[in-house]
């Protein structure tokens, strides 16, 4: 009893040391029988029984189905937890049966199957020295089955999370099997007497043995001689039950298997199989492309640089961009190893491969260029790098157990330069990534030429030159398919265009068992389940979505022979013979991009990569032309059929589709999605065309017979008037200028008289940095932090290329809408008038003062100075001096509630614990309601009450008493200052948490918050390199920052997070919206949550932040206290120095009251979620799905599709009675608590790990790993 009361006083954290989750052991689970702690199982039994859990735990006997099937003869691979550091190794072994309590000798049948650990030969890995990948860590050849423990915090991600690569003997095969784990800790002694030898080994790789373990010499001498599985120190197990079915021709004797095919004239597939394990060793990928292939396709580009020293060439490429990497043979055996991945397995589709390496040539120019200084991006696919971190968390899925995440974060565009990473970074984007660009989200190896395109680019451009070249290389050939002769500048012109054929597909029917359907990985993000899955997709029709692969995976068996349909290639080819001279140049106003006069003039030659094919243009053409003069030319897009180029002068046209394929468009309005928004023949798929003279867009490089003026439809989006809302244009071609957007409160048509002025009578102003909440620093890149032009507060600027969070040229204005409009079917007019020619405001200049005020270079800008504007740059307000884009989209209006166009003020009062009010302001001016300062949720005084508990960590107000000093290298002070808790109140009043008014929510975040923090005060803890008001590994920063984007929109904080690191979380405008990214949607990270936690039961909450359920009901009680506006204290512990009385609390605390209400659902209004997009969603397939499905099935109840419930239910109320039950026993005796010997520097010391003793109960006395040990003598 004395052991079991001062366990509970003294180190929460300390609970459990480790666990397998992968494959999931039978402990795995938090649950009564392991007291709360899958990490316990330091007992003497098979599986872990009969230490820390309870004596009827039993995990030996509860063996369930297998939960994991593999093969013999592979490699497989196993995660396991530490959440105690104590040194040490693992073992793995199987036991060819299911191990029971009736099984003789169990540890005797595990022993017959010791699995070795795959060599990084076998993993195909590249390791540097001291490299913290699992699969890097050297065999020991004494003893191949061992993965030695790493210090804390030695993986790529920073956390004590490890996965090891196991070899599957090629001789075993059990329908029921068990998976043991053994770990041997260290801490105290040495479980193996010659764990001196692999120190050596480790030193011989640049690791450092004192790190890892303290035994040293060979054999270890002295203290640490160690003994070999002699169980000197604490020992863990724990069982997973597996099936391990036969490898397809593996054997245990060495056998070598050639199977010759030809994908593209040069496939081999080889197997080999290891005799001294019986286990397949992984040989060198297949050759699905030769690197001879890879040198013919670079070899075509008479531009860039040889990339392989036996090319011929010797060119040189524009300063700053990275060329030359693709075709050396380490990028050719990346690739080979990239299709044959099983992720992947392209290897034998000549199709998929053929699409690929042409889309790779057109984005990197004919397979060269890495990087492009004019956005920053990198990547065979060109990503910004903005797509960086998604891509890479893409690349962790795709290829699990290489931590791509952390070392694409540490290593920038180095990281898409690296063969090892580069074409893996293409296959996350074909298979995951792509889904950035609206209304992609699909595995891209399987669709069409064009259907790539569209999800690369966003559009569809032709690319049939690049298809032909790579089709010529891969055939083996060197015959060329250039559309153009060219004659130096006197030249004739044949322009081609080639409709390509879709490739043949074959479709099976088929029908699907329900009970075959399994969650995917991303559905677990939107509350999915295997369970879940089987529900819904027995309802639905077999193929129909999501359970089609998108979010279920449901097997299906063929009950029809499949079909295969042809379709034949047509191409029809035009030609125009031109006679004149064309010259091309840098364009003008654009930034430092490696353009001259010389490789611009190629273009001019017919060349069409880079800086040719770049987009926006960094080529300008003009020509001498047949009529006299000089003719500024812009390029039109171009995909037809039959090509029409019956344009007057019927010259024109040609000269245009020779020159610059990448000044296509120069942008669109996407949010809300515009009228010409999706690329089609009407435009000639070129949605960012719209630069003609009509409302909406109409009339310039579009086809005459657009219309998009008549192109309306019902209202896309409904926006409430007296709010603000967000606007998204993309810039394709930048022009400078600026925008301006207006409201016709009438459905625009050709019919409608005086369009224009409709308009104008409703035209937009921005919402200032104040009305947003935006703390801004000079020379921001945040759309909202632009600076208002007091004179024109209706003009969004266009920034510089380039000048983004992300680095894009996709902007996000915030517009406030007039408090006295309402339409039921209005239309949203954007306007762009460019700037690179001439100035269209006359008081451009004055805004260049506001500029430079704010710490912007107006120069980068614009090029009109001087208030008012004098000069060349004069300009003239809205008189269309230059091009002039225009879109329109089709919205609703709905009227505010409350707001007028006069000036309002209306206050409404109520409490939440408390303190809270409710303000909401109209103003007068524009009839438009600005953001005014976040409602009183939780007061300044309750923050700094919750931070005033803690005896230990110092103050965060200069108002408080106290003056306590934290532990060196810890965070501190940050939580409850005015700014912060002005920050909690703007998140918990945001629509996105909308949890101002609810008491019993707010009760339970900042218990949470106070017990991760130590009382509300430390931000970062050196310990695991960890930050946050909900603690987080480094390698969680970057999903929560993507979350925060998904619940905020418009801020980029991927961007700002991956830029600031841990000062991010130390932001008052950053950290609150970070745990409230974590409570709604990042929590997913913990196995088996993925949840909306604001609305989980309090432990559910510790559930899913620390993985298991701990006792947090002291900082509970203690933020109640202080919310009810009362400083008692409910200490259930009296101190007595060493010698002391210890009374033990167990409070089991009330369920909040529940409303519960029955709906009933129409399935027409049914809406897709952001995040259903991304997988295949849309509204059309929600309607369809959830008219099948129950009322609140997953997953229509908002999870990925949201559909308007209407009550016809009576809400009940049920309330649960708290009960709370105290045992108390009483101790005697001395009890000492020291630093924990062998972690690394923690900030611990012998006097504040004393104070456990004394029955504190927070830093350092509830870290996991605990840094403090306690003992007691009697």
């Amino acid at each position: 009893m004395m052991q079991t009361a001062l366990l509970l006083v003294c180190l929460l954290g300390a609970q459990g040391h480790g666990t397998m989750e992968e494959p999931p052991a039978r402990n795995v689970k938090a649950e009564d029988k392991n007291q709360w702690c899958p990490h316990c199982g330091n007992g003497a039994g098979i599986c872990g029984d009969g230490g820390q859990w309870r004596s009827d735990s039993n995990y030996v006997d509860a063996g369930s189905d297998p939960v994991r099937k593999w093969t013999a003869g592979t490699i497989e691979e196993v995660t396991v937890r530490i959440t105690a550091h104590h040194m040490g190794h693992f073992e793995f072994s199987i036991c060819n049966q299911e191990i029971t309590s009736s099984l003789a000798n169990a540890q005797g049948c595990l022993d017959s199957f010791i699995l070795e650990r795959a060599s990084k030969e076998e993993l195909g890995l590249t390791c540097v020295p001291n490299d913290k990948r699992p699969g890097c860590q050297p065999l020991d050849t004494r003893h191949p089955e061992r993965f030695y423990l790493p210090p804390g915090g030695f993986s790529p991600d920073g956390s004590n999370v490890h996965k090891i690569s196991l070899k599957v003997p090629a001789n075993l095969q059990c329908q029921h099997c068990t998976l043991q784990w053994r770990w041997w800790s260290a801490n105290s002694c040495t479980p193996g007497e010659d764990y001196g030898c692999y120190a050596e080994v480790l030193s011989q790789n640049g690791y450092t043995p004192s790190d890892w373990f303290k035994a040293s010499g060979c054999p270890s001498t002295g203290e640490y001689a160690g003994c070999t599985r002699c169980g000197c120190g604490e020992e863990f197990r724990n069982c997973a039950d597996i099936e391990v079915v036969s490898g397809s021709g593996t054997t245990g004797a060495s056998t070598t298997t050639t199977t010759a095919g030809t994908t593209q004239g040069t496939t081999a597939s080889t197997t080999t199989t290891a005799a001294s394990t019986g286990t397949t060793t992984r040989a060198p990928s297949a050759q699905c492309v030769s690197h001879e292939t890879l040198m013919c396709i670079n070899g075509k580009s008479s531009y860039w640089p040889k990339c392989d020293p036996s090319q011929a060439k010797n060119n040189a490429g524009p300063a700053g961009y990275e060329f030359g990497h693709y075709c050396t043979k380490e990028w050719a055996d990346a690739l080979n190893d990239m299709l044959s991945d099983p992720a992947v397995n392209k290897c034998n589709d000549a199709d998929a491969i053929h699409k690929l390496l042409a889309q790779v040539a057109y984005e990197t120019g004919f397979y060269s260029t890495l990087f492009q200084p004019a956005d920053g991006g990198a990547g065979l696919i060109h990503m910004i790098p903005g797509n960086w971190p998604t891509n890479a968390a893409d690349m962790d899925q795709l290829f699990p157990g290489q931590n791509y995440a952390s070392i694409s974060s540490a290593m920038g565009k180095d990281f898409f330069q690296t063969a090892a990473y580069g074409w893996k970074s293409a296959a996350a984007w074909y298979k995951l990534t792509n889904r950035v660009i609206p209304g992609c989200g699909e595995d891209l190896f399987d669709k069409s030429f064009d259907r790539q395109t569209q999800c690369i680019l966003s559009r569809v451009v032709d690319r049939s030159e690049a298809y032909n070249l790579v089709g010529s290389c891969l055939a083996g050939t060197s015959s060329t398919t250039s559309t153009t002769t060219l004659a130096t500048t006197q030249m004739t012109t044949t322009v081609a265009t080639t409709t390509t054929a879709a490739p043949t597909t074959t479709t099976a029917q088929a029908t699907t068992t329900a009970s075959g359907c399994r969650a995917t990985a991303a559905s677990l993000s939107f509350g999915g389940s295997d369970a879940r899955c089987v529900s819904a997709c027995a309802l639905l029709p077999v193929g129909a979505w999501p359970c089609a692969g998108q979010l279920c995976d449901c097997q299906a068996t063929s009950t029809m022979p499949s079909t295969t349909q042809a379709t034949t290639t047509t191409t029809s080819t035009t030609t125009t013979s031109v006679s004149g001279s064309l010259t091309c140049v840098p364009t003008e106003g654009l930034p430092p991009n490696g353009a001259t006069a010389a490789n611009c003039q190629r273009c001019a030659e017919g060349y069409k990569w880079w800086p040719c094919n770049t987009d926006p243009a960094i080529c300008n053409s003009l020509a001498d032309s047949l009529w006299g003069g000089w003719l500024h030319l812009r390029v039109i897009s171009f995909k037809r059929e039959t090509p029409d180029l019956a344009l007057e002068p019927p010259t024109l046209k040609a000269l245009l589709l020779v020159c610059l394929l990448g000044a296509q468009g120069h942008g669109t309005m996407e949010e809300p999605p515009a009228r010409n928004v999706k690329a089609e023949d009407k435009n000639q798929w070129c949605p960012h065309c719209g630069n003609g003279a009509g409302i909406c867009g109409d009339g310039g490089q579009w086809r005459s017979d657009s219309n998009y003026v008549d192109a309306g439809s019902d209202p896309v989006r409904k926006w409430t008037a007296g709010t603000i809302e967000e606007v998204t244009v993309r810039i394709t071609a930048h022009h400078m200028g600026h925008f301006e957007f207006s409201i016709c409160n009438q459905e625009i048509t050709s019919s409608l008289a005086n369009a224009q002025g409709c308009l104008d009578s409703f035209i937009l102003e921005r919402a200032s940095k104040e009305e947003l909440g935006l703390t801004c620093v000079p020379n921001d890149k945040r759309p909202g932090c632009q600076p208002l032009d007091t004179r024109h507060p209706e003009r969004f600027y266009l920034p510089p290329g380039g000048f983004s969070p992300d680095g894009s040229n996709v902007h996000k204005i915030s517009l406030k809408v007039p408090a006295n409009l309402q339409c039921q079917h209005c239309t949203l007019q954007w306007r762009w008038w460019s700037a690179n020619s001439c100035t269209p405001g006359e008081d451009y200049g004055c805004y260049a003062e506001v500029l430079s005020q704010n710490g912007y270079t107006p120069s980068d800008w614009f090029k009109a100075s001087g208030c008012p504007s004098t000069g060349e740059y004069a300009g003239c307000t809205r008189c269309g001096c230059g091009e002039e884009f225009r879109n329109c989209a089709d919205i609703e209006v709905v009227s505010g509630s409350g707001t007028t166009g006069a000036s309002t003020t209306t206050t409404t009062a109520g409490t939440t614990q408390g303190t809270t009010a409710s303000t909401t302001t109209t103003a007068a001016s524009t009839g438009t309601t600005t953001r005014a300062p976040s409602a009183q949720c939780v007061s300044h005084e309750t923050l700094m009450c919750i931070n005033g508990k803690s005896s230990y960590w110092p103050k965060c107000d200069p108002s408080q008493a106290k003056n306590n000093a934290g532990p060196a290298g810890y965070e501190f002070g940050h939580y409850c200052t005015k700014e912060w808790a002005d920050a909690l109140n703007d998140m918990l009043s945001d629509p996105a948490v909308n949890k101002c008014n609810d008491a019993d929510a707010i009760h339970k975040l900042l218990a949470q918050v106070a017990y991760e923090t130590g009382f509300y005060s430390t931000l970062f803890q050196p310990a695991d390199g960890g930050a946050g008001l909900i603690h987080m590994i480094p390698g969680n920063w970057p999903t929560n920052a993507a979350d925060m984007d998904q619940l905020f929109p418009g801020q980029n904080y991927a961007s700002i997070s991956s830029a600031m690191g841990k000062d991010f979380f130390q932001t008052a405008a950053y950290g609150w919206k970070s745990a409230a990214a974590w409570y709604k949607l990042t929590n997913r990270v913990i196995p088996g949550c993925g949840e909306d936690l604001f609305d989980k039961s309090f432990d559910r909450q510790t559930q899913c932040i620390l993985s298991r359920v701990v006792d947090r009901s002291e900082a509970y009680n203690l933020v109640g206290s202080c919310l009810a506006g009362t400083s008692s204290t409910t200490s259930t512990t009296t101190p007595a120095t060493t010698q002391m009385t210890t009374t033990v609390a167990t409070t089991t605390t009330a369920a909040p009251t529940t409303t519960t209400a029955q709906a009933t659902t129409t399935a027409s209004g049914c809406r897709a979620t952001a995040a259903s997009l991304s997988f295949g969603g849309s509204d059309a397939r929600c309607v369809s799905a959830c008219a099948l499905l129950p009322v609140g099935a997953w997953p229509c109840a908002g999870q990925l599709c949201d559909c308007q419930a209407t009550s016809t239910t009576p809400s009940t109320t049920q309330a649960t009675t708290a009960t709370t039950s105290t045992t108390t026993t009483s101790v005697s005796g001395s009890l000492t608590c020291v630093p924990t010997e062998g972690l690394p520097p923690n900030g611990a010391t012998a006097a504040n790990c004393q104070r456990c003793a004394e029955g504190y109960k927070w830093w350092p006395c509830n870290t996991d790993p605990a840094i403090c040990t306690c003992s007691t003598v009697a």
